[in-house]
């Protein structure tokens, strides 16, 4: 197979491209802190003491590291994903503000913003699912892409129609 754009026949197709560029990381840190000091009393209590503390951490990253090449030949977005975060976040945050509402009243408009964004993710998110079918069909053309090493054209090869 070639190129129909430069004949070159340094080609892949868009998903293995993209899969051999895309390189996803875990990494672990961990650390433990030693505190020592001596602590005076004075007035009613005279004397001192040695006060020592122990605190352990532990942090996790994960990343995804792409390269130009596999972000030329990336699938396209699914639009339900975006939405479905926002209200996943705007439920979260109306959770939280109910809870802390018994310790710290809140004003009345905190939650009629927090129940707004909850509507508007939502009518979102019916936008993005009546997108759906625009998406699977760009996805389906995605899978039969081929993308050149050499110039950088994606195209579906006629065999693959």
């Amino acid at each position: 197979m070639q190129c129909p754009s430069c004949e070159s026949q340094n080609v892949v197709s868009c998903p293995i491209a993209y899969d051999q560029g895309t390189v996803h990381t875990t990494s672990t840190s961990e650390g433990t802190t030693f505190s020592q000091g001596n602590v005076m009393g004075t007035g009613a209590t005279v004397g001192s003491a040695m006060v020592s503390a122990q605190h352990s951490t532990r942090m996790t990253h994960n990343s995804v590291h792409r390269t130009a090449f596999a972000g030329r030949a990336s699938p396209p977005s699914n639009p339900i994903w975006p939405p479905l975060k926002g209200i996943s976040a705007a439920i979260g945050a109306l959770i939280v503000l109910s809870l802390l509402d018994s310790v710290i009243p809140f004003p009345p408009w905190i939650g009629i913003a927090a129940f707004a964004a909850i509507l508007l993710c939502a009518v979102w998110a019916v936008f993005a699912f009546l997108r759906l079918p625009d998406y699977r069909a760009r996805h389906e053309h995605w899978s039969k892409s081929w993308i050149c090493g050499a110039c950088g054209n994606i195209f579906v090869p006629k065999t693959a129609d």
